[in-house]
């Protein structure tokens, strides 16, 4: 074929979504320069199934992510894709208890009926070996197998004829008769070109350098790359909590939490690293990892804590200013349409299938 209804660009969890939805509604090929698919953000993050309590009510990240946790819900159950609903107790010791306070307000705000705010030993009824003075008990989040759910999402999409390549680079793209033109390079490093009447930009780390080189891309002048790394910490020890603890959120992430994975292994992170953006985990920061964890826990045993991974979150700044939602925007390219995602890091592994929809959505039926 020299023509697709839908071209997108990622194969991250996002990016399949993304092509599982429009594969009901023509031609779609996806491209994804990596070797496999969820080898970004998609395979570096806590695996959490978020319930959307932290977000502006008024915010795309609230909204995706309550839509997207009930969507990825639902598609566990059809599919048989491992997760669990352990629930999360976000916690706080101090004294002034305005901030949880709030917390729990803000869920009330976004949907959330069944927060609960706890004190003192009430706590103690969730998790024994938790020292907190407050927290908020979500049950609604939880934690779940991405690998799996990846391979379902794309799974489905091939089905129902979407072309998902791999080691296949987006090279460039303009208008040509009232339709966008898109090279990408093979994996046999030749190149090849076709048209599209409908591309979406859905590349995670990469998006913003994308949208920088399209002639009909959105101004972003005054864009920049704000890339966050957060090691993690593996535990070996016995893991003692039967759901996932959170501190209080700070500006740049959601704090050392502890989390499970489906094994019931113990991990710890992200925190928040600027001094690079590489894959390797910071051994120096181990200290600053036990200083935080035993505030809200007294039996770690620091000798069992060891370096895991990295993950990258693709933050955006406008003017200097971090932004704290994602920015979808879509415009018209002749006959055609143009979808650009930035900014799409946590939560969007659980907001995937709800921004999947949105965008769905949004898009012109007609092009």
């Amino acid at each position: 074929m020299d023509n697709f209804d839908t071209v997108i660009i990622g194969g991250g969890l996002v990016g399949l979504s993304i092509a599982r939805a429009f594969s009901n509604q023509g031609s779609v090929v996806l491209v994804e320069k990596d070797d496999s698919f969820l080898t970004g953000t998609s395979s570096r993050n806590s695996e959490v199934i978020h319930s959307g309590i932290y977000y502006e009510h008024s915010s795309l990240k609230r909204k995706l992510c309550i839509r997207g946790k009930n969507l990825l819900y639902q598609l566990c159950e059809e599919k048989n894709i491992p997760f669990k609903k352990i629930g999360k107790l976000i916690i706080s010791n101090n004294n002034d208890f305005s901030k949880i306070q709030e917390l729990y307000e803000r869920g009330i705000k976004n949907g959330l009926n069944d927060l609960k705010l706890i004190y003192g030993d009430e706590i103690k009824d969730f998790e024994t070996e938790v020292i907190a003075k407050a927290a908020v008990y979500s049950p609604s989040s939880g934690i779940i197998d991405s690998h799996k759910l990846g391979e379902v999402i794309a799974n489905d999409a091939e089905i129902n004829g979407a072309l998902l390549l791999r080691k296949t680079q987006f090279i460039s793209s303009v208008e040509v008769n009232g339709k966008i033109k898109v090279t990408i390079k093979n994996p046999d490093q030749t190149n090849f070109s076709f048209t599209t009447s409908r591309l979406i930009n859905a590349a995670g780390h990469s998006a913003l350098k994308i949208e920088i080189n399209l002639p009909f891309g959105f101004k972003v002048d005054n864009f920049e790359d704000f890339t966050v790394k957060g090691n993690y910490f593996s535990y070996s020890g016995k893991n003692p909590f039967k759901h996932l603890i959170y501190p209080m959120p700070d500006e740049l992430g959601l704090g050392i939490h502890s989390t499970s994975n489906l094994a019931n292994e113990l991990k710890f992170g992200p925190d928040v690293d600027l001094d690079s953006t590489d894959f390797q985990v910071n051994e120096n920061r181990k200290q600053f990892f036990v200083s935080k964890i035993k505030q809200w826990w007294n039996g770690l045993d620091a000798s069992k804590l060891s370096p895991s991974y990295v993950g990258l979150r693709p933050k955006i700044k406008i003017d200097e200013i971090v932004q704290k939602d994602f920015i979808i925007q879509l415009k018209a390219v002749g006959k055609s349409e143009y979808i650009s995602l930035l900014g799409i890091e946590s939560p969007g592994l659980t907001a995937s299938l709800g921004l999947a929809e949105h965008i769905l959505n949004a898009s012109s039926k007609n092009v």
